[in-house]
């Protein structure tokens, strides 16, 4: 059985598979044998794949950017310092309100300002 992995973990995978896909000899094994190059990630990130099945293949994919990272970490920073506080679903009330803040704070203030 895998070790569970916390939020913060998966990031650092994903960071850590990133570093392995940019390897000329992994770029070499995914155009010449995509299958292989799948279980060859697969291999040397299980947690991540059993546990962030979707992170894992956005990541492998080579579709995970930092921008995508530094959206992650913002998350996972809002859910731990919301959940050391509250219950979940307030947590989750939370969550939405400070990412409808982040993506949207400008937009609303545009919309504000429109006569």
């Amino acid at each position: 059985m895998s070790q569970k992995l916390t939020y913060k973990d998966a990031i650092n995978q994903v960071r850590k598979m990133r570093e392995e896909i940019r390897k000329p000899e992994i770029i070499q094994l995914h155009v010449q044998d995509p299958g292989g190059y799948e279980e060859h990630m697969k291999v040397m990130f299980p947690e991540c794949d059993e546990q962030f099945h979707s992170l894992f293949e956005k990541t492998v994919s080579g579709d995970m950017t930092d921008v995508d990272i530094q959206k992650l970490e913002y998350m996972v920073t809002i859910i731990e310092s919301v959940q050391s506080k509250d219950e979940a679903y307030n947590a989750d009330v939370k969550m939405g309100e400070h990412l409808s803040d982040y993506y949207l704070g400008s937009l609303k203030q545009k919309l504000k300002k429109k006569p």
